[in-house]
């Protein structure tokens, strides 16, 4: 009998203790207040540059007073050498410390600098020059077929020259102006231009026709199709024929004709291919390669678990809004193509 007791006594401690525990947290109140999120946190895009002139900045007092041509000692995250104002007269330049230049510089062809180089004024890099990572206050003209090993950060505009290398992350606080033949991973600035050619007028003015026009709704979706293309039906299409206005959601290769506006985002689980001048206001989400044709307005954030290549004159973002584009393969840009904000790809960019 009791051995009846004890087994239904156990039977209920067992039953009641995962309750106890509730009520007890009810009682006391430990965890009753939300979770903190700080609304106001935002990714700094120029993370490397930003860090590097701060640790200069802790050791200001170390070098700003140090005469030009001269070797001193600072301590960083760790002791470290630098020279002031390298000399630049001789031809190249060879710098095994980290480099300050306090004043306009030009730097000869073919030098090198084994760690960081800095300019607080503008600097010109003359062709075929490598370095660690370049950080520059003013203006930089990285020549052609120069390279960074790890990162670029230029507070002016960047002016980078065909056939350069940008390591793992170059970026501006106001434009990158990128030549051909360049090899990136990651790109950052308010505006991101390749080559000479820029968007038409007529195209960017439909860019802005689209914008004025109704978004689609939540449940607004066409399922599984493979193109989309101009059509006369004022009850499928009420703002004109190449105006599409639905959100699109297939698991098949997906082909947008020419000249079509797309009102909504597209979620494409296959092959997306996007032809000439076509306008998409929303996201872009692609599972398979991404191809878009020239002259097209991409409104929004544009990702791909394969390559994107962007064609002649194709926009992504607008003035003052930054978008991404993202590749974890490959990311392909052709003459003309402007993106204003983020270039991003797990297994390297090149410009054509």
């Amino acid at each position: 009998m009791i051995y009846v007791i004890g087994s239904i006594v156990l039977f209920i401690v067992m039953i009641a203790l995962p309750f106890m525990v509730g009520y007890n947290e009810l009682k006391e109140k430990k965890d009753d207040e939300n979770l903190y999120v700080n609304r106001n946190y935002v990714r700094e895009p120029r993370y490397f540059g930003e860090s590097f002139r701060a640790l200069l900045n802790k050791a200001k007092k170390e070098w700003e007073g140090a005469a030009k041509g001269t070797e001193t000692k600072i301590h960083l995250s760790k002791n470290e050498l630098l020279d002031i104002g390298l000399d630049v007269n001789k031809s190249p330049v060879a710098a095994n410390n980290i480099v300050i230049y306090k004043n306009n510089v030009e730097i000869p062809a073919q030098s090198g600098f084994q760690k960081e180089v800095y300019g607080k004024e503008s600097m010109d890099v003359s062709k075929d020059c490598w370095a660690r990572a370049v950080a520059v206050d003013g203006n930089l003209r990285f020549g052609a077929g120069s390279k960074v090993v790890r990162w670029l950060d230029v507070e002016g505009e960047a002016d980078i020259e065909d056939n350069a290398v940008l390591g793992i992350s170059a970026t501006s606080g106001t434009r990158l102006h990128i030549g051909h033949g360049c090899k990136f991973k990651r790109l950052y600035a308010p505006v991101i231009a390749v080559g000479e050619k820029c968007l038409t007028g007529l195209k960017a003015n439909t860019g802005k026709m689209a914008a004025a026009l109704p978004k689609p709704l939540y449940n607004e979706i066409e399922y599984n199709i493979s193109e989309i293309a101009p059509l006369d039906d004022k009850e499928k299409r009420p703002y004109g024929p190449l105006v599409y206005p639905k959100i699109v959601v297939t698991n098949r290769n997906l082909t947008i004709k020419n000249d079509m506006i797309m009102l909504g985002g597209i979620k494409a689980k296959k092959d997306l291919t996007i032809e000439d001048n076509v306008v998409v206001l929303g996201n872009i989400f692609c599972e398979g390669i991404l191809t878009v044709g020239s002259n097209c307005i991409l409104k929004n954030i544009v990702f791909s678990q394969e390559d994107i290549k962007l064609g002649q004159g194709t926009q992504v973002g607008e003035q003052g809004k930054i978008k991404s584009i993202i590749a974890r393969g490959k990311i392909i840009l052709a003459e003309g193509v402007k993106i204003y904000g983020f270039a991003l790809t797990d297994k390297g960019g090149e410009t054509l």
